[in-house]
Parts: structure tokens; sequence; C-alpha cells
């Protein structure tokens, strides 16, 4: 196995422990007592900052950088441990930065929409919650000429090649220039 293959496996091991030893049961309530998870925030407070950056790529991917984060801000400061506090706290930051921009958006979109005659409903599931994930879903029976149309004029939005399953669920996806991944 490389470095590479074991950093990998023992950050997958880290992101799965924060989780499940992190919370109370529901994912949603952190844990009282952080002290399993402790040689986890030890493992990660020797990182450097490309390998945190990797580790971070992992939690997104799984849509738990949020909920990771704040178990990990929890451990470190019950450690204290500023240097990990800080680093989690400056994550923490950007991605509600970005959960909130990307939550502000959906109004506008959903009135052009409308506004076109393309009655629209937000679909997006809250099961990531706190995490928003990387995409924005919406619902219309219009035709897709109408919202494609409405997308590139009013948002100067790109159609994103379309997968066989997007094919399948009759599914578009647009990049919104200022909203990023």
């Amino acid at each position: 196995m490389t470095n590479e293959s074991q950093r990998a496996s023992q950050n997958m091991a880290t992101l799965s422990r924060l989780m499940f030893r992190g919370y109370a049961g529901d994912f949603a309530t952190p844990a009282a007592n952080l002290e399993d998870i402790y040689p986890d925030l030890d493992y990660l407070s020797q990182l450097d900052e490309n390998e945190f950056a990797d580790f971070l790529h992992l939690a997104d991917i799984h849509h738990v950088t949020v909920r990771t984060l704040q178990v990990l801000q929890n451990a470190a400061i019950a450690r204290s441990n500023s240097a990990v506090s800080n680093r989690c706290e400056s994550v923490l930051a950007a991605e509600r930065s970005r959960i909130a921009h990307a939550v502000e958006c959906l109004a506008p979109v959903c009135m052009a929409l409308e506004e076109a005659g393309a009655r629209t409903s937000v679909i997006k599931s809250l099961d990531h919650w706190p995490d928003l994930g990387s995409d924005l879903d919406l619902y219309t029976t219009d035709d897709p000429k109408t919202v494609t149309r409405v997308m590139a004029e009013k948002f100067q939005a790109d159609q994103e090649a379309r997968s066989w399953g997007d094919r399948l669920a009759n599914k578009w996806n647009f990049k919104v220039p200022g909203l990023q991944n």
C-alpha cells in the first residue's frame, strides 16, 4: 500500500469515527463525551495544509464538512488545541458563507422562472443539513427550452453535460456564475 493510499484509508476511517462517535446517534446532537475521538484529533493536528485539504475534500464529497468540523472543533476546544480549532473555524466560516450565498440565490432563480411561466418548486432535501452539498434542486413541469432560456439569459448559466441518469430522470444541470460547487 502506498503512502497516499494509506493516508486515504486513514482519512476515511477518521471521518467515519468523527461522524459515528462524535454525535449522539442522530448526527445532529454532538456527543457529550468526545474522548473517543481524541486520537483522531491528534492525527488531524499533524496534517500539513495539503493533507488537511485532502481530508476536507473527503468530508465534502460525503456532504459532512460542517458536521465533521463542528465535532472536530469541539474536541479541539476541549483539549485546548487552538491550531486545529482555528483551522476548523476558518473552514466553517467559509462553508457557512457559501451555503448562505447559495440559499440567497434560490429566490431570484425561482422568481425569474415563475415570471417566464415556469412554475417552480425547490426540492432540496435537508438530509445533509447543516451541510448543503454542491447543488440546489428545483422542479418544474414547464418546457425545458423555457428553463434553459431563462437560465442563460437571466443568470448567464451554462448547461452542463447530461449523464445517462440525468436523461432518464429528465433532468438538466446548470453552472451558474458566482455559485461554486
